[in-house]
């Protein structure tokens, strides 16, 4: 066996097992940590309510009366199409009258936003929700800037950021204020779930891949905290709120929250519905964003991987970090194969080969009608991958502050 062959093999396994670990490895260790830990996390709130006295907890909001003041708030540009349908869902949320409050800033120049989401005002009011609207500051441009701006001009306890393209289930705030009963829970992340539309060609690709990070979230809130909150829903106390630094900004929030010394938890219950992309152009792009200002805010948060944060820098790594070495996990199976002579080696690699065409084919055909759009989930995989692998080079760049919003 030559030395070509050697290299091609150890770095075709050395590539598979990190693939493995990230994937399957990781999520059965976190289950194997947590395992039993469901329903005493579930006992520990529900005697939090019944019980304010426990020492291990702070129930602050035990009955309707008592619950704290909710600000909703809503970064949008380009949104004049969605915004109506996501303050619908809000005046329909199961909250009490007059502790919940939606705050909307609107890009600079963006008239017909503004307007529609001006229109939406006397709805809200006849429920007994207070709207507030700004402009984007034009100093501090863009979705941080405009989340910031947002919490620094309103009231309420409890700040909830969620997207402009969604729709809140009924329960999804009070779903979010209930585990901040508990001691040390400075942030709560809700559940994206994607919404069914003919005209979304990775709705199966979707909710297969939220399912999947719903639970591993839900493991990683019982062990300490999660990799992060969802952009599409997510609470956070006041007194934890830290003006994010980057255009990842979900992920610099609750970052910021652990960073502090709070815990970041996923509530499933808290359900945010979006619909998927319409075309794989579209949701490879937003993946790259999102990855690439991902990258960049993992890096400015680098002290969280500091061997003192034990568990949380577990879990930080294996999350986020493991899934760009995951990609080019990816590229070292397929040239590892490429590079060994062995008989075995050449089987896989074509294997490989014969993989991703028909993911191509299968994603392409599902796009066109002639398959089911469980054939897309393929290639939305490798639409990931592909992301990920581009975004060290994007970063490279250096991402904008400015949000750009994905066509739906």
């Amino acid at each position: 066996m030559s030395r070509q062959d050697h290299f091609g093999e150890h770095l075709f396994w050395a590539s598979a097992a990190a693939i493995f670990y990230t994937y399957a490895g990781y999520p059965l260790l976190l289950w194997l940590a947590t395992a039993g830990w469901k329903r005493a996390s579930r006992d520990v709130l529900s005697h939090a309510a019944a019980a304010p006295d426990t020492p291990n907890t702070v129930s602050r909001w035990p009955t309707d009366s008592a619950l704290p003041h909710v600000n909703v708030i809503v970064s949008a540009r380009d949104e004049a199409g969605t915004i109506e349908h996501l303050l619908a869902s809000c005046a329909a949320l199961d909250y009490p009258r007059g502790r919940l409050h939606v705050t909307v800033v609107v890009a600079a120049g963006d008239e017909p936003t503004w307007a529609a989401a001006g229109a939406c005002r006397s709805r809200l009011e006849a429920v007994g929700i207070t709207l507030n609207l700004f402009a984007e500051d034009p100093s501090d441009p863009g979705k941080p800037g405009s989340l910031s701006l947002a919490a620094r001009n309103t009231d309420g306890e409890v700040l909830v950021f969620t997207d402009a393209n969604v729709l809140l289930e009924r329960g999804a705030v009070r779903a979010l204020v209930q585990p901040l009963m508990q001691a040390g829970v400075g942030c709560v992340s809700g559940r994206k779930r994607t919404v069914t539309d003919p005209a979304a060609l990775s709705n199966a690709g979707d909710r297969t891949y939220w399912s999947y990070e719903a639970a591993i979230k839900r493991r990683e809130g019982l062990l300490h905290s999660v990799a992060g909150a969802d952009g599409a829903l997510y609470a956070i106390r006041r007194a934890a709120f830290r003006p994010p630094q980057g255009c990842a900004d979900d992920l610099s929030i609750s970052l910021q929250v652990v960073h502090s010394g709070e815990r970041v938890v996923f509530a499933e219950a808290a359900v945010a519905f979006e619909t998927s992309t319409r075309s794989y152009g579209d949701e490879f792009r937003r993946k790259l964003r999102t990855q690439t200002c991902a990258m960049s805010e993992l890096w400015r948060q680098r002290a969280l991987f500091s061997p003192a944060r034990s568990v949380f820098a577990w879990i930080l790594f294996s999350h986020k970090v493991m899934r760009y070495v995951a990609a080019y996990g990816l590229a070292g199976m397929l040239a590892g194969s490429a590079l060994s002579g062995q008989p075995l080696f050449r089987l896989l690699f074509a294997g490989q080969l014969a993989g991703y065409a028909t993911a191509i084919i299968g994603g392409t055909a599902a796009a066109q009608g002639r398959l089911p759009q469980a054939a897309s989930v393929p290639l939305y995989g490798l639409l990931a991958q592909a992301a990920a692998l581009a975004a060290p080079f994007r970063l490279l760049r250096r991402p904008e502050r400015r949000w750009k919003s994905t066509p739906r």
